[in-house]
Parts: structure tokens; C-alpha cells; sequence
């Protein structure tokens, strides 16, 4: 049993925890974005906001579009990334933009980086070839969640919020879905209910 927080924009689900609430995701909403709702005995609490206004908070916090492509030029190392890497034909042009194509490709298309763990979703589902070994590759790094989150090598994952933001133009909502309390002698005790999409 638990209770799971989730956070997503547009509808896509970029990150969920269980049985906690990320304070480094709380700090990017104000408490004027926060919804509260009581149903019976139980407390519904959201953060939402839209999709262009998050992108404002960030950028005065200092994420723009410019530090994700600095994160990113500081935070690749083309041959560490690659090293377990067992074909001899990775192309040289990998860069910021092949790497915003893989996201574009997950994002776009609605698959997230665990729907990929074990083959779920197969490539061919996204239009890509199946021996495709470099996409292969970045996409078992994004399924396992191994280095670095979505596959995408970047230092500070709130540049991935950025990124995801730019990729749906702004439009829809962010929202922190903290999930549902019973409310129990004046405690708050958390049951895995069902979190809400």
C-alpha cells in the first residue's frame, strides 16, 4: 500500500513517487496554484497551473531554452555516454538536436520512458526502425532510467521540464497531483486510492 504523487504536462506523465512529495517540485508552484478539494473524507490536493505561465516562473528562475542547451553542452561527454555502446558506427553528428528528436518522439506520441522497459512499446510503434541501434541504445538508457532521466543527458532535470514545455508550445497545463488523504482522528494518513490523471 502507498500513495502516489504525480507530475505532468500536458497530460504526460514525466514523473511520479510513491509514498512522498518532492519538495524541488513543490518549490516550482506558488501556493496561489494550489487546489484543495474535500470529498467526504477525503482531501484531493493539486497544483495547477498553465503550461505558459510555469514557463514564465521558470524562466525568472533562470531556466530558459539557452540553459538547456548549455546544460547540455557542458553535460555530454560523447564517449562516456556511448561507452557500453558495442557498434562501431555511432555517428558523430549526435548532438542537442538528436537528442530532442528522441524526447519529441517519446513526448509527441505519448509513450513514457518506462512504457519502453522490456519492449512494451517497440520502436516500430514510433515510426522507427527496430534496428535502429542507437535509438536502441538511448532508449534503454531512458526505459531504465539508468544515468540520466528520459535518456537525455542533462545535468539539471528541470532543463527536461523546459524542453517538454517548448515540445507542446506551451499550450495545456502543468500539474502536481499530490493525491488523495483520508482523513482519520485529525491525522493524515496516506492510502494508494488511485492517483488522478
Amino acid at each position: 500500500m502507498g500513495s502516489y504523487t504525480n507530475f505532468s504536462i500536458n497530460g504526460y506523465s514525466i514523473f511520479e513517487d510513491k509514498n512522498s512529495v518532492s519538495s524541488d517540485i513543490l518549490a516550482l508552484f506558488t501556493e496561489e496554484m494550489r487546489i484543495d478539494n474535500i470529498e467526504e473524507e477525503q482531501h484531493v490536493i493539486k497544483y495547477v497551473t498553465k503550461s505558459s505561465v510555469f514557463a514564465k516562473r521558470l524562466s525568472i528562475m533562470g531556466y530558459t531554452y539557452d540553459s538547456v542547451i548549455d546544460d547540455f553542452n557542458n553535460t555530454f561527454d560523447y564517449d562516456g555516454y556511448f561507452e557500453l555502446y558495442d557498434n562501431d558506427d555511432v555517428p558523430q553528428e549526435v548532438d542537442f538536436d538528436f537528442f530532442r528528436e528522441i524526447l519529441s518522439t517519446l513526448v509527441l506520441k505519448g509513450v513514457e520512458p518506462w512504457d519502453l522497459y522490456d519492449n512494451l512499446v517497440p520502436l516500430i510503434e514510433l515510426g522507427i526502425d527496430g534496428d535502429d541501434y542507437l535509438y536502441n541504445y538511448v532508449f534503454e538508457n531512458a526505459a531504465e532510467y539508468m544515468e540520466y532521466p528520459f535518456g537525455i543527458p542533462l545535468s539539471d532535470p528541470i532543463n527536461l521540464l523546459v524542453m517538454i514545455l517548448d515540445l507542446f508550445e506551451y499550450k495545456g497545463e502543468v500539474v502536481y497531483d499530490i493525491g488523495r488523504w483520508l482523513k482519520m482522528d485529525g491525522l493524515k494518513i496516506v492510502y494508494l486510492l488511485k492517483w488522478l490523471s
